[in-house]
């Protein structure tokens, strides 16, 4: 009870400095760190409103106070939105903005909003990367557990993070298990690769290929001929046949991905 009573003091505190008048009109992608009584906070301008966020530690160098603030903006601007094509590349640039980034996270099928509000409260720069580097990698590990997407996902470069190279055969055999879930709809000379664009090889050889979205029997020849090499094959049908997407993953990524072959 005494607790819940200090936290609402506390978010009452935070309420009053984002609605109060000089933080308010802080210009856009602006952030500034201030005290108040014996507690530091950083104040980011969000355009039409202000967020502030407490500092454990004040942070001494513009570097630090830079990188925390672009993830304060990242969690105001992402927390409430909606899966889409733009949240999904608004992450991406998050992590490439807090320089955490590396090519498998394109990958990843969840929201980060959480991993960016607890890590804020290690206040360092230093200490919120390595929190998010962690928390990131635990994510993509669950994501392959679940049998989630595994779009992005460079083997070689999983071999190097021990805790994502024990988990290798088990992406080897998702990706198996995407492919013989295919069955591509012939109609009159026209195939839409979406089913198959939508496992991880199949991207692969599709991005390879140089196709699009849609193909004719050639393009569907170069796939089959790659994917024989892994001694696996696709279905065709003439007719309209149920083509559930292959894989259980969120819009977000799925419209990421289809976005890359336009």
């Amino acid at each position: 009870m005494i607790e819940n009573e200090r936290s609402r003091k506390h978010q009452d505190r935070i309420n009053a400095m984002e609605n109060d008048s000089p933080l308010r009109d802080l210009p856009y992608g602006d952030s500034v760190v201030f005290q108040d009584g014996d507690r530091h906070f950083l104040a980011v301008g969000l355009g039409d409103r202000v967020a502030v966020r407490e500092l454990c530690e004040y942070p001494i160098s513009w570097d630090t106070k830079n990188m925390l603030a672009m993830a304060v903006a990242a969690v105001e601007r992402l927390e409430d939105t909606p899966e889409s094509l733009w949240k999904h590349r608004a992450q991406i640039n998050c992590l490439l903005d807090l320089r955490v980034y590396l090519p498998m996270y394109r990958g990843l099928d969840s929201s980060i909003v959480p991993i960016l509000r607890a890590g804020l409260a290690r206040s360092e720069y230093a200490s919120l990367r390595t929190y998010i580097r962690v928390e990131l990698i635990k994510q993509l590990k669950e994501q392959v557990v679940r049998g989630g997407p595994t779009h992005f996902f460079d083997i070689n470069e999983m071999l190097r993070i021990p805790e994502l190279a024990v988990h290798v055969p088990k992406i080897l055999e998702l990706r198996k298990r995407e492919i013989q879930g295919v069955t591509l709809v012939d109609r009159n000379g026209v195939i839409d690769l979406s089913p198959i664009i939508m496992t991880a090889w199949g991207y692969e050889l599709a991005q390879a290929l140089g196709l699009g979205l849609e193909t004719n029997s050639e393009g569907c020849d170069a796939i089959q001929r790659k994917l024989l090499e892994l001694d696996l094959s696709i279905n065709f049908s003439k007719n309209d046949v149920h083509n559930p997407t292959p894989v259980n993953m969120g819009i977000g990524l799925s419209l990421y991905i289809q976005s890359l072959f336009k």
